[in-house]
């Protein structure tokens, strides 16, 4: 409890801060479709050339969701932006994972050192190389290396994603310094819930009508299954307070 309040406390001081805002679409049922090309790829303020912004994200989806297809389907998008991309995963021969996307797939056990040697690399070669690794289901909420690569990977040219399948999977200091998150729909109420209190329901503004948090997160359950019906993901941009959607094509 003692640490619930605490992180509230800290999301209150961002958030007058202007760190972090709460989200408040004007229009709640037509979210714009989220293109991660055009949100990571922009013109850099400086020397008006474009360049590669690099970034963290969480899935977070329970099993037949959509979330490997939707990922897949974003990291097509992008591939060419990066020099190596590491899938760290506890499901190695999932045929989701087949294909030229990866230039190094290896399991959950060797996570530590393939993180230490590209941080390695990294620092020695002057952030030679644009580096992305996708964490894929670990159940490791107070890691140190994982709450590190949220909070200065990007610093060192290396994006991240975190695949997960609940919120309590997610460390604390992901939640706040992660830039996307996808949500898809949930298969219990539970699980549902953990969705809402974790994520919407300090991020989005209710209609005004809506006074009490029971009805808050009555609201919110309704919205979340329904923008995220048929492998619909609900895509959080953090920092700039805005939702989008996002839906594989494959899917369709």
């Amino acid at each position: 409890l003692k640490g619930e309040k605490r992180l509230r406390n800290e999301r209150k001081k961002k958030e007058k801060e202007g760190i972090i805002k709460k989200v408040t679409p004007q229009d709640y049922e037509n979210l714009q479709d989220f293109k991660i090309r055009d949100e990571i790829w922009r013109k850099d303020e400086k020397t008006g050339k474009h360049k590669l912004f690099h970034f963290s994200a969480i899935y977070q989806a329970q099993s037949r969701s959509g979330k490997s297809t939707n990922m897949m389907y974003q990291l097509k998008q992008i591939r060419d932006l990066y020099d190596i991309i590491i899938l760290i995963t506890e499901s190695p021969q999932a045929g989701i994972y087949k294909g030229d996307i990866f230039d190094f797939v290896t399991t959950g056990k060797n996570y530590k050192k393939i993180i230490q040697i590209v941080r390695f690399f990294q620092r020695k070669s002057d952030n030679y190389l644009n580096f992305m690794i996708i964490l894929d289901d670990f159940a490791k909420r107070n890691d140190k290396i994982l709450r590190n690569m949220f909070t200065n990977a990007r610093n060192s040219k290396i994006s991240v994603i975190h695949s997960v399948q609940s919120s309590t999977m997610v460390n604390n200091q992901a939640r706040y310094n992660t830039l996307y998150v996808f949500l898809f729909n949930q298969k219990n109420s539970e699980a549902v819930l953990r969705s809402v209190n974790f994520w919407l329901l300090n991020f989005v503004k209710v209609p005004e009508q809506i006074k009490t948090k029971k009805d808050k997160i009555d609201y919110l359950i309704s919205w979340f299954q329904r923008m995220t019906q048929n492998y619909t993901a609900m895509v959080l941009n953090i920092d700039k307070g805005i939702i989008m959607k996002s839906r594989s094509p494959k899917l369709d």
